[in-house]
């Protein structure tokens, strides 16, 4: 059980390193963040240390039986946010009424602050929505933002007090909802800023280096994103010539459970490659090595 106290520290701003190392999980977590955080170096040196990376991936609980190379929509989170999350639950359920409207509630206003820092807007332009879908029906932006001056124009997706007009918050009126995800977000930004946002984008573009380069030279093989500096991250579409995406995406999970999205658009045709910083070395490489062997020979019949 939880007082008061010990719940507005768990939801106090974290100081970025500390806050996420203190509530990691599993062990040796804590000492892979603060060994990315104390890393000499450009971004792109330290992307490539896979010692370091190595605790990094054991920050998460996904299962290792599959190859999860989808994770451009929705990736899974590390064990310390989904602690956080249940934290704030339990504590919820305590008495709702009261744990949940008029302890942790309030607390919003914490992660509202510390995610406008990141995005570089005033807080009072932040709404935080239960998903990326949900702010674009909204406000028509794939970014939870609206700038002051619009705020009063635009209709939120539910009715919302007539005082609210003007104020962000009319967006995440949704009627009775859990506070837990919005609170478990801070651990999630802590956990992003332990890493640095830097050192995470070259991670990322390393290891989408590491497979597309290696198949950029087959002759069955079309990227379809460009890999120069800055141009894109993580996320990569790759086509093999005379190969349906849908058809290539079944094989990859159905004989080698190696999950990826099939891209099929009258412009554009191939598989949408995401990892994610939990991915592996070994992953990427089976990965490649699999694509490699398919331009080569075709689907099995």
């Amino acid at each position: 059980m939880y007082t008061r106290r010990q719940m507005l520290t768990l939801a106090a701003p974290p100081a970025a390193l500390a806050a996420a190392a203190a509530t990691l999980r599993p062990k040796g977590a804590l000492a892979c963040l603060r060994d990315i955080a104390g890393t000499r170096g450009e971004a792109a040196d330290v992307a490539c240390e896979e010692a370091l990376w190595a605790g990094v991936q054991r920050a998460f609980a996904v299962d290792r039986s599959l190859v999860n190379l989808n994770n451009g929509g929705v990736s899974p989170s590390p064990v310390a946010v989904q602690d956080a999350m249940r934290r704030y639950l339990e504590f919820s359920n305590q008495a709702p009424v009261h744990t949940m409207w008029r302890v942790l509630e309030p607390q919003r206003e914490t992660v509202r602050r510390e995610l406008a820092h990141i995005a570089g807007c005033d807080a009072e332009e932040l709404a935080i929505t239960r998903n990326t879908s949900e702010g674009m029906e909204a406000c028509q932006t794939g970014l939870l933002i609206v700038r002051h001056e619009r705020i009063g124009n635009i209709w939120p997706l539910m009715a919302a007090p007539e005082e609210l007009d003007g104020n962000i918050r009319k967006f995440e009126e949704i009627a009775t909802h859990p506070a837990a995800n919005a609170l478990g977000v801070g651990e999630a930004l802590a956990f992003h800023r332990g890493l640095g946002p830097e050192r995470k984008f070259a991670r990322l573009c390393y290891l989408r280096d590491r497979w597309a380069k290696r198949l950029a030279g087959h002759p069955r093989v079309r990227l379809h994103t460009s890999l120069l500096p800055r141009r894109a991250g993580a996320i990569a579409t790759v086509e093999i010539a005379g190969l349906e995406a849908a058809a290539l995406a079944e094989h990859l999970w159905s004989r080698h459970r190696i999950i990826v999205a099939a891209i099929s658009h009258p412009s554009v045709q191939g598989i949408r490659v995401a990892p994610s910083v939990y991915t592996t070395i070994d992953e990427i490489d089976r990965f490649a090595g699999i694509m490699e062997n398919i331009a080569e020979k075709g689907l099995p019949a």
